[in-house]
């Protein structure tokens, strides 16, 4: 049976990163409230149809497609959705949509291209962000990767978004470990990124909100990667790097 979330909407980019969260809220049964696209184009995939993920010991596999759009999966699912006209969340027009949205909590999932704004901060919703790194020890673009160089895992972390980078305060966090063979950017953090969200969607269908802790720790921001140092970092955990490996072919 379908469970809707109320209050709850997402903010889409068309990234592999919506797929998956889009596709795991399927999978749980979970409609949003809304789905706002915003406008850009799609990312290509060209691998296998359906993978089957086994990112935690003891839970049935994260079953991921790829190559199904977010909007394909909204479009089966009949979810609703407004179209934002823009791929910047911060546009005017974009905050315009956002302010007028009778919405608590967007899951954002947009472009990665820096902050939200003050006018966007100021409507009044809260946006929760499901970041690529162990905050507050690996904020910042490439946590994700210097996390599993010096981890050996990958880590996530949920927070709601502030005027800072991977600064607001902590929903929740978690390591999972990598898996041999299989895609970093396409793939894997798409995939443990979602299979977080999704536990706390159902955390909050049960609990009737949030869990939440402090950033107090170690901190540390990491927003560039040497391309050795991203190698080594897949290389100890045999991830495949297929976003290199097309760049690479693209230069022979």
């Amino acid at each position: 049976m379908r469970r809707r979330l109320e209050g709850i909407g997402v903010v889409a980019a068309p990234t592999f990163r919506s797929r998956a969260y889009l596709q795991t809220f399927e999978s749980l049964n979970l409609e949003p409230e809304v789905v706002l696209y915003l406008d850009a184009a799609e990312d290509q995939w060209s691998g296998a149809e359906v993978l089957e993920l086994p990112l935690v010991s003891g839970k049935e596999p994260f079953v991921f497609r790829p190559g199904e759009t977010a909007r394909e999966t909204v479009s089966k699912n009949g979810w609703h959705t407004i179209e934002a006209g823009s791929d910047d969340i911060n546009s005017e027009e974009v905050v315009r949509l956002i302010d007028d949205l009778d919405i608590e909590i967007l899951i954002y999932s947009g472009m990665p291209r820096g902050l939200l704004r003050q006018p966007l901060l100021e409507t009044g919703k809260r946006f929760l962000h499901i970041h690529g790194g162990y905050v507050p020890a690996y904020r910042a673009a490439t946590g994700f990767y210097f996390g599993l160089l010096e981890q050996g895992g990958l880590g996530v972390s949920a927070l709601w978004l502030d005027a800072g980078v991977d600064t607001g305060p902590i929903v929740a966090r978690e390591w999972y470990p990598p898996i041999p063979g299989m895609d970093i950017d396409f793939v894997m953090d798409p995939a443990v990124r979602a299979d977080l969200l999704g536990e706390l969607m159902l955390h909050r269908l049960a609990h009737g909100d949030l869990p939440s802790m402090s950033q107090e720790g170690p901190s540390e921001s990491f927003f560039v990667i040497h391309p050795v140092l991203k190698h080594l970092a897949l290389r100890r955990a045999g991830i495949v790097d297929m976003a290199a490996k097309v760049q690479g072919d693209a230069n022979v």
